[in-house]
């Protein structure tokens, strides 16, 4: 097919649920195609408001107060839904971040949450860097936790070669 040997594609960057029509017509199309599909969302649209079966996994950010992003249009009960397939990822840039993400991971386990946690710090400020963040969860016994780092924005793709 057109899409290449790859078996799995994952669709991110902006907001991909945004242009709702757009996306529903690639993600049949990849289905179609065989592929496993993975959509990473920003947490504001609500996944099980629209038709979206052929979506294998999400990677749903929950935005804290240090990211800028508006805490309260966070979708709480569709975190509650998410199965062992999928991930909220939580991008800590403050102490009281991390501790809101725990409150959060916690609350959501609860409620009967099965998704699986990263934790994840923000590049380019280092107010709270990758080892700070791993001496948290070690601390706190957060053993199931991954660490996440993006490293695209880690690593200098930019630097003369």
């Amino acid at each position: 097919n057109s899409f290449g040997t790859w078996p799995h594609v994952t669709i991110t960057g902006g907001e991909p649920l945004l242009q709702i029509e757009g996306f529903k017509e690639l993600i049949e199309v990849l289905f179609k195609a065989g592929k496993v599909i993975s959509v990473e969302t920003n947490g504001t649209v609500d996944i099980f408001e629209k038709d979206l079966s052929e979506v294998d996994h999400w990677i749903i950010d929950y935005k804290l107060p240090s990211s800028g992003e508006i805490h309260s249009l966070m979708k709480e009960d569709m975190f509650i839904n998410l199965d062992e397939e999928d991930w909220i990822k939580f991008v800590i840039g403050t102490y009281e971040d991390y501790t809101l993400a725990k409150s959060k991971m916690h609350s959501f386990i609860e409620r009967g949450c099965q998704a699986r946690f990263a934790f994840s710090p923000i590049l380019g400020t280092w107010t709270v860097t990758p080892s700070l963040l791993l001496k948290w969860l070690i601390k706190d016994n957060l053993l199931h936790v991954v660490l996440n780092i993006q490293i695209h924005k880690a690593v200098n793709l930019n630097e003369p070669s």
